[in-house]
């Protein structure tokens, strides 16, 4: 994942633990294709910079301002989390964001100290699409020291924070089609075993596009659970008809895992596909 240097300050490095049932990586395109094991590192450079809180005053608490209430799941501890932000300093000037161009939502495991305490503290309790302003003390961002040259001495943060997924704990291997997408096709259903050929479109949680069969001008074809996509594409189509239409999200255990793909799919990313089916062949 491409972060900035304020960011790899910032927060706390991503779940550096637990593998990705993905298959084995078959082209260089992202239709669900596991790059999970490309042997890049995606965590943040920095992460043993991230300051504990100094204090367990129980007076020194965040302050939380909800401009949007959300109506989707809620944030509890040992839910992966992902998030876009602003983070300024009281004067306004801002030090870290993802809400730039072409910027990749941020994820992390609420209450695991992944990321400041401020941060694991404020989140919680929010639903998916809500807004959350936090003012944050420095005894629970980066405390007396800062974190030089970006953070300085006895720093309080101002964050703009957005939920936009819970993937809650437990549900890590789950994945979820959208009934308002769903179109029936018509002929025989996928099994395990049918090739297929498929037009789909992938897109991050915060609605960037990261590849699209139909922006290269071709459909894409593979066998049913022969490995040759990530686990959660595979089970996705089963069942789809020719004509058929669906639309599916899907955790990163099902997925990139916490690797992510340098370039184009973040760390621990949720991913949303639209998957059309052009043709089934059977064996």
């Amino acid at each position: 994942m491409k972060t900035t240097w304020w960011l790899s300050l910032l927060f706390a490095a991503l779940l550096a633990a637990g593998g990705c049932n993905a298959p084995k990586d078959a082209h260089d395109h992202d239709h669900g294709h596991d790059h999970s094991h490309d042997g890049h590192d995606h965590g943040h450079d920095h992460a043993h910079d991230s300051k504990p809180a100094e204090t367990t005053d129980p007076n020194i608490k965040v302050s939380q301002i909800d401009e949007k209430v959300g109506d989707g799941p809620t944030a509890e501890t040992g839910d992966l989390v992902t998030v876009n932000y602003v983070g300024t300093f009281t004067d306004g000037e801002i030090f870290d964001t993802n809400k730039r161009a072409q910027g990749d939502p941020f994820s992390f495991i609420l209450g695991s100290g992944q990321v400041i305490k401020g941060w694991d503290q404020g989140v919680a309790g929010m639903k998916v699409g809500g807004k959350r302003v936090l003012d944050i003390p420095y005894q629970l961002a980066y405390g007396e020291k800062g974190q030089p040259p970006t953070i300085p001495p006895k720093s309080p943060l101002h964050f703009e924070v957005e939920l936009l997924d819970v993937v809650k704990k437990g549900d890590e291997g789950v994945w979820e089609k959208d009934p308002s997408f769903e179109k029936a096709g018509t002929g025989p259903a996928i099994q395990k075993g049918d090739t297929v050929t498929i037009h789909y479109l992938g897109k991050l949680v915060n609605g960037k596009k990261f590849d699209s069969s139909r922006d290269r001008g071709e459909p894409f074809t593979f066998q049913v659970g022969d490995e040759q996509v990530i686990l959660g594409f595979d089970e996705a189509v089963i069942g789809m008809q020719a004509g058929g239409k669906r639309k599916v999200r899907i955790p990163p255990m099902l997925a990139y895992g916490p690797m992510g793909k340098e370039g184009s799919i973040p760390a621990n990313a949720v991913l949303i596909f639209e998957i059309e089916i052009v043709k089934v062949k059977k064996p």
